[in-house]
């Protein structure tokens, strides 16, 4: 400052101030002439910003620079609305000394004669907006991804007002598109039920208010569609600006995800139904025996009753209460067995309830008597330390050991025939056990179905479980596919080990009823 104190001209004073700003700014600044374009004079700054030198660009019209989807507009559009209107600014890719094409905001001015009028130079301010340019188209990317989302998308405030939304969201609440002006302010609650409003505020705002994200599946329910699916399965605290306070829920459709589950459980159930009975029909004869037990023991009684009344014996009454005692219990265990027949034959709906392991492994055994005394197997029980409960459907769960049962005898059946000694006595090992697991600290029940048969060679063992896969020449191979899956069905799993000689055993894992 003290060089420009002598200056006896106010003008030249401001102009060597103008120019001490000009040269340690760290924009870059440039003069332009009128008919080209071209660089008049450059600061300091346009080596930092563009790698070249002032005597480089000193002379050379600057849209050569410009990338060429730029420097089209810029000559036929942008310097003629300079020149008119004069003041101009717009973004541009411009070429660096490494031939890179980066983002910039240029601010042009015309400079023009005061009495005349006539353009004289063109000042220019620049900046490099690389970053930002990147960051926007970063956002409208996603802002784009966001829209063709399939996901219903709404940003809203605590009381589920609704600041925005995406197509999807627009189409399912029946919005009008959104068009040059912004959208009215809506509720979510108009849209929704009341139990639907609560569990959004009580349980999803709730955590992410604390957390900052919750992630889950809240069924809502649409009162104004007669049909659809839908889920909250994520809802977003957002804690930046501009939308401090604000959370982006996610929704989804997911009617034909159910359609799809629905009817994937009908043919299962088809499937379980067909294989019952296919079941039942291998059993037929030990079955018929079965009833044919307490219905003859029913005709005796009565024959015998009838006996001595034709004889005209006189019967006490303690001979006669203990006679009906007797047909009574022999009726009820032939009624017990016809209702068992029914629950496996009938096509019922899943009802799943809270079930005993063991009571519910002890009745499917008795499902087999007749085949376990016939091939003299004894059943040799393992039992669980506490109640072993499960939730599951209960004809299925029986339809699992019953196959699994079946499976054994055969195997055992098959064995003796190729050793030749169908006498010795055998038997059917079925343990239940508490399996802790530490990480989640929950718990399961494990059941092992152990058989003395023949065992599972290496190879059957890779497509035991494979739908239409049967070892037998007379299987269909439905059973231990759809034993697998009813297994699953209910969050748990089924394994197999054998020796390939001389046992084979079946785990079932289920997740414990609390």
């Amino acid at each position: 400052m003290d060089s420009l104190e002598p200056a006896s001209n106010l003008l030249e004073y401001n102009e060597a101030r103008y120019r001490i700003l000009a040269e340690q700014s760290g924009v870059m600044i440039t003069l332009h002439r009128p008919g080209d374009w071209a660089y008049s004079a450059v600061n300091p700054a346009v080596e930092q910003l563009t790698g070249y030198r002032a005597d480089e660009l000193l002379g050379l019209p600057a849209y050569e620079l410009f990338h060429p989807e730029d420097a089209w507009a810029m000559q036929h559009k942008l310097i003629p609305a300079i020149k008119k209107h004069g003041t101009r600014t717009f973004r541009y890719r411009s070429r660096n000394r490494q031939g890179e094409y980066r983002w910039v905001e240029s601010t042009h001015r015309s400079i023009r004669d005061e009495q005349s009028g006539e353009l004289k130079e063109i000042i220019a301010v620049t900046r490099e907006v690389q970053q930002e340019v990147e960051a926007e188209q970063a956002l409208q990317r996603l802002a784009a991804v966001v829209e063709a989302s399939a996901d219903l998308v709404l940003l809203c405030d605590e009381q589920l007002q609704v600041l925005d939304l995406n197509r999807a969201a627009r189409q399912a609440l029946g919005r009008s598109e959104s068009g040059a002006e912004p959208q009215e302010r809506f509720s979510l609650r108009d849209y929704l039920s009341t139990e639907s409003v609560q569990k959004i505020r009580t349980i999803a705002l709730q955590v992410a208010r604390q957390k900052g994200r919750w992630k889950g599946a809240i069924r809502l329910d649409f009162p104004g569609r007669k049909e659809g699916f839908w889920q909250l399965e994520q809802l977003i605290s957002t804690h930046t600006e501009p939308v401090y306070g604000l959370y982006s829920l996610i929704i989804r459709d997911r009617t034909e995800e159910q359609a799809v589950q629905q009817a994937l459980q009908d043919k299962q159930q088809q499937l379980a139904h067909s294989e019952r009975l296919m079941s039942l029909g291998e059993m037929a004869s030990g079955l018929a025996h079965e009833i044919n037990q307490p219905l003859a023991s029913l005709l005796n009684y009565a024959r015998g009753g009838l006996r001595k009344l034709k004889q005209a014996e006189t019967i006490s009454p303690d001979k006669l209460t203990q006679l009906l005692s007797a047909m009574e219990k022999q009726a009820e265990r032939a009624a017990a067995i016809v209702r068992q027949l029914r629950s496996m034959v009938k096509k019922t709906p899943l009802r799943p309830e809270l079930i005993d392991l063991e009571q519910s492994l002890r009745e499917a055994v008795n499902f087999v008597e007749q085949e376990l005394e016939q091939q003299s197997v004894n059943i040799r029980w393992d039992k669980p330390q506490g109640k072993a409960q499960v939730m599951a459907d209960k004809v299925q769960l029986q339809q699992v050991w019953v196959n699994l049962l079946i499976n054994a005898l055969e195997a055992m059946a098959q064995s003796g025939d190729r050793s030749g000694n169908n006498n010795a006595q055998r038997e059917i090992n079925i343990s239940i056990q508490a399996l802790n697991k530490a990480e989640t600290h929950s718990q399961d029940w494990q059941v092992d179905i152990v058989d003395q048969g023949g065992g599972i060679s290496a190879e059957e063992m890779t497509h035991i479980f494979e739908p239409y896969y049967s070892s037998k020449s007379s299987g269909m191979g439905l059973g231990l596919s759809i034993s697998r899956s009813i297994v699953e069905s209910l969050g748990g799993g089924i394994d197999v080990d054998s020796d390939g000689q001389s046992y084979s055993c079946f785990r079932i894992r289920l997740a414990a009823s609390r």
